[in-house]
């Protein structure tokens, strides 16, 4: 396993009648993250559950939560899921014209901070944000909804990013390169080997009927080795 390595459980993959159970499963493993999507149906096509749902299983959830907001204005949004507890806010470069307002505010209000790229979307968009931010999502799929194939162009914008910045990740050791879409134990290494050491999977988590999700997520973890 990468060291330092973060894997991110994406519960909108879960199955919302179970949901309770699926987290106390997963709190038995080794994944350390939850990522919670956010989408608004503006700037991706899809709705997804909002700070009520999240606010109503938190207490079940026993490790840190990482926000994904795939909206118009995330400045909005970024309050509300401080009060429940958030740990992480990661909102999309191409969602604001004013992205430094928005680390800002997630920062005054004591979180981590990150950007989430678009598959399309050139890693130098956040090059003058780097300095403020704690983590940078490489999106391997369109965002909008799960179980989308794995786009393997992002992986060399991955490679790209790291040959660009080392004199910047030597420095920040705590910095957190991300992938989220299509993470699987088929792909997992794969963004390691680039350069990630954040992880997000949901459905290779949750979408496996004949598998656990304990058995799932180690498949993930072993396959990074």
């Amino acid at each position: 396993m990468c060291k330092n390595l973060t894997l991110s459980a994406s519960i909108i993959s879960g199955d919302f009648l179970k949901i309770g159970e699926q987290l106390d499963e997963l709190m038995q493993t080794d994944c350390n993250e939850i990522h919670y999507d956010v989408m608004d149906g503006h700037f991706v096509s899809n709705l997804s559950a909002g700070p009520v749902i999240l606010d109503s299983i938190k207490e079940k959830i026993k490790c840190n939560i990482d926000i994904h907001l795939m909206v118009k204005n995330p400045l909005s949004y970024i309050q509300d899921f401080s009060k429940i507890g958030a740990d992480v806010i990661t909102f999309h470069i191409e969602s604001d014209d004013e992205p430094i307002n928005v680390i800002n505010k997630i920062k005054e209000l004591g979180m981590y901070s990150a950007i989430a790229l678009n598959p399309e979307t050139d890693w130098r968009a956040i090059e003058p944000l780097m300095k403020y931010l704690d983590r940078i999502l490489f999106m391997t799929v369109v965002p909008g909804a799960s179980g989308r194939s794995f786009e393997y162009d992002v992986i060399e914008k991955i490679k790209n990013f790291v040959e660009n910045n080392k004199g910047f990740l030597n420095a920040e050791k705590l910095f957190q390169i991300g992938v989220d879409g299509g993470i699987s134990k088929d792909t997992a290494k794969i963004a390691v080997d680039a350069g990630a050491n954040l992880l997000i999977s949901g459905s290779s988590i949750f979408w496996d009927d004949e598998k656990s999700i304990s058995e799932c997520v180690s498949e993930i973890i072993e396959s990074t080795k």
